[in-house]
């Protein structure tokens, strides 16, 4: 059996606007997780199925804007080789400190 291949994760702010790419290999997930603040997320490419608070909400298929909530625990499985971005507005001006900004540990 070959090994699914793990998630790249990838950081970009500009401008008071910070996204985070996944580029999810098929058969990939993200890491479960929280976010304080509400967020406007895109699949670009492939087809995803969105877990939100330990359910299966929804199968996703490429080109997306979606809507996660604050406090809403939640994953990406990837069903085919895809690339999910999610988006904030920050003050923050260090890229390396605005991801752990915005989880809720």
């Amino acid at each position: 059996m070959t090994p699914i291949k793990q998630p790249q994760e990838r950081d970009y702010l500009n401008d008071g606007i910070y996204t985070k790419e996944f580029i999810l290999p098929q058969g990939s997930k993200t890491l479960q997780h929280v976010h304080k603040h509400s967020h406007t997320s895109i699949l670009a490419t492939g087809e995803v199925l969105l877990h939100i608070n330990h359910d299966v909400i929804r199968r996703v298929k490429a080109p997306a804007v979606l809507y996660l909530g604050a406090d809403d625990v939640h994953l990406i499985e990837a069903l085919e080789n895809s690339t999910w971005y999610c988006v904030w507005h920050t003050d923050i001006k260090d890229v390396t400190k605005v991801c752990e900004s915005l989880i809720k540990k």
